[in-house]
C-alpha cells in the first residue's frame, strides 16, 4: 500500500521558530511556505525471489509515471540476497545488484543475509563501484580499515529541497 506522509513546517500560524539542528541555527519557518509531498518506497527480505522483481519493477514505474523524480525515493532495507537461489551464487551476486540498479534504487541497506553468508572479499567485490549507495553504520570490521570503501554509514538525499536522512542498521552483524 502506497502511504503519503506530507512534511512541512510545525509552526503555529505567525510563530515562526529557528530550529536547532547539530547546534547550527537554520532559517525560520513559515506557514506560508509550501508542504512537500514525499513518497517512500522501499522493499525488503527480498531474498533473491527474482520472480517478484519484475512486479516490483512495474509497481515503482507506475508510481514514477504518478509521481516527479524530485518527491520519490526508493530504498532496500536489505536481504535482498540470498544464496540458496542459482541465479545469486551462480554470479556472486551480480544478478541481484543488476537487478537493483535497472529498478533505480536511492539507496540499499546491508541486511545479515548479505552480512553473514558473504566474506568481506566477496562483499567488496560485489559492492565496489556500485552507483547506488550501500547504507550500514553498524557493520565493521576488525583491523585498521572498519568500514569498505563502498559503504556509507548514513546517506543524505534532497527531494524538493528537503534533506531526507538514511540511515541503514542491521540487528546481527
Amino acid at each position: 500500500m502506497l502511504e503519503k506522509h506530507r512534511i512541512g513546517p510545525a509552526v503555529t500560524p505567525g510563530e515562526p521558530r529557528m530550529p536547532q539542528i547539530c547546534g547550527k541555527e537554520r532559517r525560520a519557518l513559515s506557514v506560508t511556505e509550501p508542504y512537500v509531498t514525499l513518497t517512500l518506497l522501499h522493499t525488503n527480505d527480498l531474498h533473491s525471489h527474482f520472480e517478484a522483481s519484475a512486479q516490483i519493477a512495474e509497481y515503482v514505474a507506475g508510481v514514477r509515471r504518478q509521481v516527479p523524480a524530485d518527491r520519490l525515493m526508493l530504498v532496500d532495507c536489505g536481504d535482498f540476497l540470498d544464496r540458496v537461489r542459482i541465479e545469486t551464487e551462480g554470479t556472486q551476486g551480480a544478478a541481484n545488484r543488476a537487478m537493483l540498479e535497472a529498478i533505480g534504487y536511492d539507496a540499499v541497506t546491508i541486511g545479515n543475509n548479505e552480512g553473514l553468508t558473504y566474506t568481506p572479499e566477496q562483499l567488496d567485490a560485489l559492492f565496489d563501484g556500485m552507483p547506488i549507495p550501500v547504507v550500514c553504520a553498524n557493520m565493521i570490521r576488525q583491523g585498521p580499515v572498519q568500514r569498505p570503501d563502498w559503504m556509507v554509514p548514513a546517506f543524505t538525499m534532497e527531494k524538493s529541497g528537503v534533506r531526507v536522512g538514511y540511515i541503514g542498521l542491521n540487528r546481527c552483524l
